[in-house]
């Protein structure tokens, strides 16, 4: 009864987690920190690799046994498919029902032996929400029930990597699409102290390591404040020459993201709302190069850890 009226007396923390390229190692690293200072968010969101991480704590996992089964070598056995082979050249062609090389099914098998069946709805501490984008309605969407694993993939399907994924008759696409730092819903949430936002940006080997991490807080003033922070922040190399397709993808979902940035921070700090940001760069990692996963645990670890006078209630 006394924890029941704990969650809802005013006061709670929430953490929000980024859409980014295989950033769930990272972000599994900043949440051991936050339990390491014992800070416990009541409530977590996530896009994509976010909400892969969300989505398992809010349904029990501890992040030390989040981060233990990303870093197991049988993972990325999850992205051989045979049938791959045959829907690149469909997905080429633009044929019909084919978005993505790969279906998901074996992703979607690994979680249900995490966490079977759970639903986001029976999540009550921490509560989850998880940013889908929906295809048939042509929207997106903060996912409040249905079962984890479901809208965990759905937010996963990365365009091309994966097929959309159909939930109770809708399709749906990766929730970084629109919506890769979901913690608009919870500004008129009256109970919320502060959100915590933790965004990963991976980035290649030729972008070198050259100054310090951002620190972004609202909720008064939005400001920048190098001198919160000592985790790596890298220089970006912008002659056109250095850009493929996938960097330049990758360039423009880092402008949307920042102009979110911006607007979510201006509307927190209209309703009186603290966020806290904080900003990692990781090694680029991928489906056949997740050995360094223990390495970008460690970064978004360090992350929390050097600002434990920050993060700590």
């Amino acid at each position: 009864m006394l924890s029941w009226l704990k969650f809802f007396r005013k006061g709670h923390t929430a953490l929000c987690l980024n859409s980014s390229y295989f950033g769930f190692y990272a972000h599994a690293g900043f949440l051991q920190g936050l339990h390491e200072l014992e800070v416990h968010p009541h409530h977590v969101s996530g896009a994509s690799a976010g909400a892969l991480v969300a989505g398992l704590y809010a349904a029990g996992m501890e992040p030390e046994e989040i981060a233990r089964q990303f870093l197991s070598p049988g993972l990325s056995k999850v992205f051989v498919e045979w049938q791959a082979a045959y829907r690149m050249p469909a997905l080429m062609m633009n044929r019909k029902g084919v978005t993505g090389a790969f279906d998901g099914r074996k992703i979607q098998a690994l979680l249900k032996e995490f966490i079977g069946d759970r639903r986001i709805e029976d999540c009550t501490d921490p509560t989850l929400s998880l940013s889908v984008a929906n295809l048939s309605a042509g929207r997106t969407e903060t996912a409040r029930s249905g079962l984890i694993r479901e809208y965990i993939m759905a937010s996963c399907a990365m365009p091309g990597l994966f097929q959309a994924q159909r939930i109770n008759g809708d399709l749906y696409w990766d929730g970084g699409i629109a919506d890769p730092i979901p913690f608009e819903h919870w500004l008129d949430n009256d109970r919320i102290r502060r959100i915590i936002v933790h965004q990963v940006i991976p980035v290649s080997q030729e972008r070198k390591a050259s100054r310090k991490d951002e620190y972004y807080s609202g909720g008064g003033d939005a400001r920048l404040n190098p001198d919160h922070q000592t985790v790596y922040r890298s220089g970006t190399d912008s002659a056109p020459e250095k850009f493929s397709f996938l960097s330049a993808l990758e360039r423009s979902h880092e402008i949307i993201s920042d102009e979110l940035i911006r607007l979510r921070l201006e509307m927190a700090r209209s309703r009186g709302v603290k966020v806290l940001w904080f900003r990692t760069e990781t090694p680029r990692l991928g489906p056949h190069r997740m050995r360094r996963g223990g390495v970008n645990f460690e970064l978004g670890r360090k992350v929390a850890l050097d600002n434990a006078s920050i993060l700590k209630p």
